[in-house]
């Protein structure tokens, strides 16, 4: 008896300390799952405006061709979904839903943009883990291949949520306001659209969060710098865009070098050099940066060549290009940091598709604005966690300019570019909020009300807003 009662004691506490350790990652896990599932199970066959009858065409193709290649033209399936079901707030395009049976030879050029792929720029990093879930799912429940692959978003979501938690500890913002963030992140409009349809911005923050906690750890000479060089590759594999985040991480991995080891004079010592040149001691710092830097583009360099040389023919021409002038090229420094967190899908004519009240989703713009300057205004000189308040400020505004540019000399033209696309350095937002919350008590149960609020408004509304 009594050996059963220790046992069952033991047990117990083992629970306790389980509890008191986890509890923190187990709340995000729940939400996460909580607000994807939910509102991917009221989503109709009516596809994503960002794109995702390319992606569910790119997940067809995936076992037979490996990945869709420029000119192709769209295949049969992806093109009955959108003759039948079309896209969100728009509805059906191309022929009649009963002339576009597969098999009966649907003409692709009575779709958008002579029904042409538009996806052939991304490797199959993302679509390969999605698909093998994705028929995982559809074995187990019998889910249609399209809902299977968007519920792997929940999947995502989480493993997300478990980097963004590591973050955050990494840079000691406690466990309260780490809830608090990530529960308000995981209602965010950016979160809704992102993992509940297929989307190639599904990888972009938890990549961002693992190069920033894998230069966090080797700043901390915990970890060896070349994880960095190997994530940043990674990024830039899952998404071209991902290039800010290697531009983030290696800004602040220079910054780490300048402020807190200049004074150790390393170019004068030889061994030091020698040392920076392997990834290790301060000049390793920079050594890194720049590699990671050069391989992220060298990667993405030789994809486009591989691209080329397996191309069909001409992409369509989608009519979004407009001039490049200065006044575009400034209006786009303030565009990610207010407006990425609240993404939408602008529709013609105007109005949003994903009609959350504004005034309900505005508050998280005011947390990603009051964590990057609070950072520049309250953080001491001397504080550990002055480089990456640097850093990302620096990111807030330069990053969409700079991205900007790069379309225009690698496209030859300029479209305006979506807050989404400031998806890889978001992460640093949402961290720079952690860091400026997390000893102010009436700021941390205020967020954690605010998170608390906005998942519970999106799953009793996604009956309405997610169909």
């Amino acid at each position: 008896m009594t050996s059963t009662a220790e046992n069952r004691n033991r047990g117990l506490n083992g629970l306790r300390h389980f509890i008191r350790r986890s509890w923190a990652p187990l709340v995000l896990v729940i939400g996460s799952l909580a607000m994807s599932l939910t509102v991917t199970s009221f989503h109709t066959p009516a596809m994503s405006p960002i794109d995702e009858w390319v992606y569910i065409d790119y997940l067809y193709k995936l076992p037979v061709q490996g990945f869709v290649r420029e000119g192709e033209v769209i295949g049969p399936e992806a093109l009955q979904l959108m003759a039948c079901s079309g896209e969100k707030a728009y509805g059906p395009m191309g022929p009649p839903c009963e002339s576009s049976k597969v098999g009966s030879g649907i003409n692709p050029e009575l779709f958008p943009y002579a029904g042409k792929q538009s996806a052939f720029a991304y490797t199959p990093l993302y679509f390969v883990p999605t698909f093998v879930v994705a028929k995982a799912i559809q074995l187990a429940t019998g889910a249609d291949f399209l809902n299977a692959a968007r519920f792997t978003g929940s999947l995502w979501l989480v493993g997300t949520m478990l980097l963004f938690f590591a973050l955050f500890r990494a840079f000691k913002v406690n466990r309260l306001v780490t809830v608090a963030i990530g529960l308000a992140f995981i209602g965010s409009p950016f979160a809704w659209w992102t993992y509940t349809y297929i989307s190639t911005d599904i990888p972009s923050v938890g990549i961002s969060a693992l190069l920033l906690l894998a230069a966090k750890r080797f700043i901390d000479n915990r970890w060896s710098g070349w994880w960095v060089v190997l994530l940043s590759v990674a990024a830039i594999l899952f998404k071209t865009a991902n290039i800010l985040a290697v531009g983030l991480t290696a800004l602040y991995l220079v910054i780490s070098f300048v402020l807190f080891h200049r004074r150790d004079r390393p170019f004068r010592s030889r061994d030091t050099r020698r040392a920076g040149l392997l990834g290790r001691g301060p000049l390793g710092l920079v050594t890194i940066a720049l590699v990671s830097v050069f391989a992220s583009a060298a990667t993405q360099a030789l994809w486009q060549l591989f691209q080329k040389a397996q191309s069909l023919g001409s992409s369509a021409d989608q009519g979004v290009g407009v001039p490049l002038t200065p006044e575009t090229l400034l209006s786009q420094l303030t565009n990610f940091l207010p407006n990425t967190i609240n993404s939408n899908v602008n529709l013609v004519g105007g109005g949003v598709a994903y009609k959350i009240p504004d005034a309900l989703v505005t508050p998280l713009s005011w947390l990603c604005i009051a964590g990057v300057i609070g950072g520049l205004l309250v953080l001491k000189r001397g504080s550990r966690d002055l480089d990456i308040a640097y850093a990302v400020g620096i990111a807030s505004v330069a990053c969409a300019p700079l991205l900007a540019l790069l379309l225009y000399v690698t496209l030859v033209q300029y479209y305006p570019i979506p807050p989404r696309y400031g998806a890889s350095i978001l992460i640093g937002f949402l961290l720079m909020g952690g860091i400026i919350a997390r000893n102010n008590f009436f700021v941390k149960w205020l967020l954690l009300g605010y998170g608390v609020a906005l998942i519970l408004f999106v799953m009793f509304t996604a009956h309405g807003y997610a169909r």
